[in-house]
């Protein structure tokens, strides 16, 4: 009897024993799983925000044309230059209004209405993210490129509670004038005649005797780089002072006289002939005989 119950002591000790290595093993197990599940979750967390941070550079970029298109629009409408760039673009840009009227080119466009998609599709994944929009500002970089950033505070965190980030970004896009309409032609004509901005291919106006270069660049409507002349974004707000991101056009008064919009006997520079301004202008040999230039041009223009 005594040794059947040691036998029977070994065996219940060692079914002890299997029980509790079992038990180690699945908590083990367990607690692999649950720390390969943080890792995992911690990822997707620190994936998601970088792909928010990119997808907003994105955002602002196609936001920012659409805004200029918005606005410029908008002045044609109502034939008024813009006040003040930066708070006019800015409304735009987040809430597509101006002056408390809908541009109906921005919307679904706006910051506003990205953030709400992020935060929607964060939502459905078991994300809560939280994005607060802040400054955005506007400048040119180049008599032809404008340069947009925004900064934005996220926070995007685990609704099991697992992990959480926070994070502040500045976006940032470069927007090209190429294409837009020019709005000092626009609203010095009725909103009949629109120049659109195109760089000239020249470099030089009068290649010999020959004054074909200068005649196509008057015909085309080019723009040439030139600080004595407004920016873009100053002629957005008909401030035709100059610019160390000036541009010029040469005013095709043919084109005026086709939409029965009065000419002037004045320099061709567009800024100078849209304006009060008083200059001293000389007629250029072969050109028309409407085409005049003042004398701080004619060098520019060979």
């Amino acid at each position: 009897m005594a040794l059947g119950n040691r036998g029977l002591f070994f065996t219940i000790t060692a079914i002890l024993l299997a029980g509790f290595a079992i038990i180690t093993l699945m908590a083990v197990q367990k607690q692999d799983t649950n720390g390969h599940a943080v890792q995992t979750r911690i990822l997707t967390l620190d994936h998601f925000l970088s792909d928010t941070k990119k997808d907003f550079d994105r955002a602002l970029n196609i936001g920012s044309f659409r805004t200029i298109l918005g606005l410029e629009d908008y002045m044609i409408e109502k034939g008024v230059f813009l006040d003040d760039i930066d708070g006019a673009f800015s409304a735009a840009l987040m809430n597509a209004t101006y002056n408390g009227e809908s541009l109906g080119v921005v919307e679904n466009a706006t910051l506003t209405s990205w953030r709400n998609r992020v935060e929607a599709q964060a939502a459905s994944i078991g994300l809560t993210l939280d994005i607060e929009l802040e400054s955005i500002t506007l400048s040119h970089i180049s008599p032809w490129e404008l340069e947009v950033t925004a900064d934005a505070h996220l926070t995007l965190s685990d609704t099991s509670g697992l992990a959480s980030f926070e994070d502040d970004h500045t976006g940032s896009t470069i927007v090209s004038i190429i294409g837009f309409e020019d709005p000092v032609y626009l609203l010095n004509s009725y909103g009949r005649v629109t120049n659109v901005i195109n760089q000239t291919p020249y470099e030089n106006f009068i290649a010999g005797n020959s004054t074909a270069n200068l005649l196509d660049h008057i015909s085309h409507g080019f723009y040439l780089a030139h600080n004595d002349s407004p920016s873009f974004l100053m002629r957005l707000q008909g401030i035709l002072n100059a610019s160390p991101y000036g541009i010029e056009s040469l005013v095709n008064q043919t084109k005026l006289a086709e939409q029965d919009v009065p000419t002037k006997t004045k320099t061709a520079v567009d800024y100078l002939y849209f304006s009060n301004m008083s200059t001293s202008d000389t007629a250029v040999p072969d050109t028309p005989s409407w085409f005049l230039l003042d004398s701080e041009h004619v060098d520019v223009y060979d």
